[in-house]
């Protein structure tokens, strides 16, 4: 008899002690995959526009998961980048000649490089005829960035139970 009530006791606080670190380690699992899948993206645009991953790594803000609510969000600025940000590279070289600039895989036509007045340094592209106003030049990555998400987030409910198993698994050891 006092055999079965020390395995029934020692069963009851092991369920209570698996009920108290379930909540932690699903926050633990989900900011992990959260993280991992962010830095993959960001990887992956950085070398798709051909700018350090530094520079797009900006651009991406997590907010993790907390307490007994596991939700973590993924904050990513979607505008478009300027073009200077090209030059952030090392391995970009500008190439100017009398009909535009190019740096790196993007030709600007009619492009120059002039300082503003606010002492920053930026591409500009003159769009039509001479009397029309000037545009700074941008590289469109919204569409890059929303498709390497979608394409990080496909497995996501699968990655977040892999990391539960994971992190459960550390814990009781």
């Amino acid at each position: 008899m006092a055999l079965k009530d020390d395995v029934a006791r020692i069963n009851r606080k092991l369920n209570d002690l698996g009920r108290k670190k379930m909540p932690n380690a699903a926050v633990k699992a989900i900011n992990r995959v959260a993280r991992r899948v962010g830095n993959k993206a960001m990887k992956a645009v950085a070398k798709d526009v051909g700018v350090p991953l530094k520079t797009v790594r900006g651009r991406m803000k997590i907010n993790r998961a907390r307490g007994k609510l596991p939700v973590a969000t993924l904050r990513i600025i979607r505008s478009n980048m300027p073009a200077i940000r090209l030059l952030e590279n090392r391995s970009s070289r500008i190439w100017v000649g009398r009909g535009g600039i190019v740096i790196g895989k993007y030709a600007m036509q009619r492009g120059f490089m002039q300082r503003l007045k606010n002492g920053r340094w930026h591409i500009l592209q003159r769009r039509g005829r001479p009397r029309y106003p000037i545009d700074v030049t941008k590289i469109p990555i919204g569409g890059l960035i929303t498709n390497e998400f979608k394409k990080q987030t496909r497995d996501y409910p699968a990655a977040v139970k892999a990391e539960l198993i994971k992190e459960l698994s550390v814990g009781k050891s």
